[in-house]
């Protein structure tokens, strides 16, 4: 994803629901993720990153911008420190998605 943003990097803790009840071992982990002119995601946390906690649903609904962080943190299982919550809603304004757009 391209973004045009200031530059920012934070801890993503990622859940997969459906991992719970067995057959696959799901898409969740823990990653670094650096959004910016180039963005990139790398497993594992660095230290000293802010970190987002999130659900595949809910990290989907931001990153589609179907909703900001700082709404799916009150209505959904997304939560993080308010900075960063607020840094998410600015790298992600994006038009709301409309049915029969490709993506």
């Amino acid at each position: 994803m391209h973004l045009r943003t200031p530059p920012l990097a934070f801890g993503l803790r990622l859940r997969d629901p459906i991992a719970d009840f067995g057959g696959w071992p799901g898409i969740g982990g823990e990653r670094t993720v650096r959004l910016g002119e180039e963005s990139t995601v790398a497993d594992g946390i660095d230290d000293g990153l802010p970190v987002l906690d999130a659900s595949v649903g809910a990290f989907t609904r931001l990153w589609l911008g179907v909703r900001p962080a700082t709404g799916l943190a009150l209505t959904d299982d997304l939560s993080g420190p308010p900075a960063l919550l607020d840094a998410l809603d600015e790298a992600f304004r994006l038009p709301p998605p409309r049915a029969g757009w490709s993506y």
